[in-house]
């Protein structure tokens, strides 16, 4: 039933408003998600994969956008028609979002540690203390030992993979039911790629969410989702489990993708 779907977009269609009168860069997306699930989206730079999602999850202004369908959380939220505060508090309670540019992400003149108390104390609604234990707790897990030292450090002083590891550590901290990850390893190298993904594995058993992982590369989407959707000319093409889709891809989308990434 409908109403078991965490989300699920209908019919979505996304234009910019001062060329209401050209094609839409959104055409008409369909998707549902289940609680748990991990899905992975791929396709070609311009296909509409960011602008889908942050369109379903209310981050474009209306003023510039023109957005129509619906987004419903839970069956029976409709996120796109949220009041600005409704779709605020859904934002920081329900929702973590790691963008793009995840390493600009970090204030740089406010401590890590800070900067992870700060957040949590607000999304969670707890203590400054408790919040401050529980974003040490992050550090440790993601391997930057809480030392007087580490504590003391702004984000200029930490690795690119480091400020990368501690984003995420801050954004699942709050324990989001959804989270939004949008090419979040684009700015780092295969190693730090690479140990990006393994912290989100950690962190899937950690923690409970569903997720949206936005990549260029199916290999990533292989190794963390079970689900994936391949995007074209602002249209989903091709949609299933990622072993089925990725052993026996249909579109000419996905089988490009994957021949490029050499899965195929």
């Amino acid at each position: 039933m409908n109403n078991e779907y965490i989300l699920e977009i209908k019919n979505l269609h996304v234009g910019l408003n001062a060329t209401k009168a050209e094609e839409d860069i959104i055409k008409g997306v369909n998707l549902q998600l289940m609680p748990g699930d991990k899905l992975g989206v791929v396709g070609s730079s311009g296909g509409g994969k960011s602008v889908t999602f942050s369109a379903s999850m209310g981050f474009l202004d209306p003023r510039k956008w023109n957005i129509r369908g619906e987004s419903i959380y839970k069956g029976n939220e409709n996120i796109l028609a949220m009041k600005d505060q409704e779709r605020n508090d859904f934002r920081r309670k329900k929702l973590g979002y790691i963008p793009q540019n995840a390493l600009n992400s970090l204030n740089p003149h406010m401590k890590i540690i800070d900067q992870m108390t700060d957040n949590i104390s607000f999304c969670k609604g707890v203590s400054r203390t408790e919040a401050r234990d529980t974003a040490m707790d992050g550090l440790e897990f993601i391997g930057i030992e809480p030392t007087e030292s580490n504590l003391n450090k702004y984000p200029h002083q930490f690795s690119g993979g480091m400020r990368q590891r501690a984003l995420i550590a801050m954004v699942l901290a709050k324990e989001p039911e959804i989270l939004l990850a949008d090419e979040p390893s684009s700015a780092l190298d295969v190693l730090n790629q690479a140990r990006s993904v393994e912290l989100l594995q950690k962190l899937m058993e950690k923690y409970s969410f569903t997720m949206i992982y936005i990549s260029h590369s199916p290999g990533m989407v292989k190794n963390l989702c079970n689900k994936i959707a391949v995007f074209r000319q602002g249209l989903i093409v091709e949609t299933g489990d990622v072993e089925s889709v990725i052993n026996m891809p249909v579109s000419q989308e996905a089988k490009r993708l994957l021949g490029a990434a050499r899965l195929i």
